[in-house]
């Protein structure tokens, strides 16, 4: 059979995942077979992520580089909060502009802080954040609920600013600087195997040390 490729036009409600308006996006399909044989309907809503895995938006989505970034921070910060227990991100602010959601800071609708700082993140950091290229400056801290591993963070070249002291977080963190420009990289030493951090020069690694008293933990600067 003769190779098609064709365009499909898939309405995205924003009600269910984005906005109250439906943005038009263009997806390719390639099929080894004819329309009449294959009438496979391509939609975003089977799986509300799928467009916003790197490598599957590349491939299945025309979109600008801006439009995409828009598209992966909204998406991401949805499921950090997801992930974190959080429902009410959105009751202060629009929620058709992630910008004005909990802890957000932009500059020109590009998220540039997150700062969830003490807001009682009950779960884990989620994977997704990997996809906020634009953040700068990221605070988790004060949340004793947050626990397991730190994600990847290799993606987030700009980030500057680290904190995810008086968590239980855990992994390493190196690639912070490794891979982006951090210059401070907070962490608490309480959790069990704890956040490692190996950066040069080693100050940018800024640890808090706790001493047990009477069953509780006391910071120890």
């Amino acid at each position: 059979m003769i190779q098609r490729l064709f365009l499909l036009l898939v309405l995205v409600p924003t009600s269910s995942f984005f906005s109250s308006k439906a943005d038009e996006i263009k997806v390719v399909v390639t099929s080894n077979h004819s329309l009449d044989e294959d009438q496979r309907e391509v939609s975003l809503l089977q799986d509300p992520l799928r467009g916003f895995d790197k490598r599957k938006l590349g491939n299945d989505i025309c979109v600008s580089s801006r439009r995409y970034e828009k598209y992966s921070q909204r998406a991401a910060l949805m499921d950090i909060y997801y992930q974190g227990g959080i429902d009410d991100y959105f009751v202060d602010g629009d929620i058709n502009d992630e910008c004005t959601w909990l802890g957000v800071h932009c500059e020109n609708g590009l998220v540039r802080r997150l700062d969830l700082k003490a807001t009682d993140l009950d779960g884990t950091i989620s994977t997704m954040v990997g996809l906020l290229v634009n953040l700068e400056w990221l605070d988790l801290s004060v949340n004793v609920d947050l626990v397991d591993k730190v994600p990847d963070l290799s993606d987030l070249t700009k980030l500057v600013f680290l904190d995810v002291a008086d968590t239980l977080v855990t992994g390493d963190v190196s690639e912070a600087c490794d891979d982006g420009q951090a210059r401070i990289i907070s962490y608490s030493e309480i959790a069990s195997n704890g956040v490692t951090c190996k950066c040069s020069p080693s100050s940018i690694c800024q640890p808090k040390r706790y001493d047990i008293i009477d069953n509780d933990y006391v910071f120890n600067p």
